[in-house]
């Protein structure tokens, strides 16, 4: 997490997370890169008094090795943790091209990087 911010509310509160991750795109698409590295706006919805989140969205944006860039949004399924994405807008390889993925945390580098594998 490279920023973390609560806003409190009566019955729950709403969590913003900034995260820069690293992606692995299993069985990439024809001219897609194998990895990338995206930053990723995650909005968590909590009930108060609960310790699981009753929500996961977020938004990504990541720029590929061959300088394409491409916006992304997510939900996270919060009892498996397991995403389903689907690719916004993109430049290059990704403009116009209608991409909608599984994923989910892979492995954990440190406190503010995660590695995430992604499906077709």
């Amino acid at each position: 997490t490279v920023s973390s911010t609560t806003i409190e509310g009566k019955s729950g509160s709403i969590v913003h997370v900034v995260a820069e991750d690293f992606w692995q795109y299993q069985k990439a698409p024809e001219g897609w890169p194998t990895v990338a590295m995206a930053t990723c706006h995650y909005t968590i919805m909590m009930a108060a008094g609960e310790q699981s989140p009753l929500s996961i969205n977020g938004i990504c944006e990541s720029v590929d090795p061959d300088g394409d860039a491409s916006v992304w949004t997510a939900a996270i399924d919060t009892s498996t943790g397991i995403g389903t994405g689907s690719l916004a807008s993109g430049t290059g390889k990704y403009k116009g091209v209608k991409a909608l993925p599984t994923f989910q945390t892979t492995f954990q580098i440190d406190a503010t990087h995660s590695v995430y594998e992604f499906k077709w």
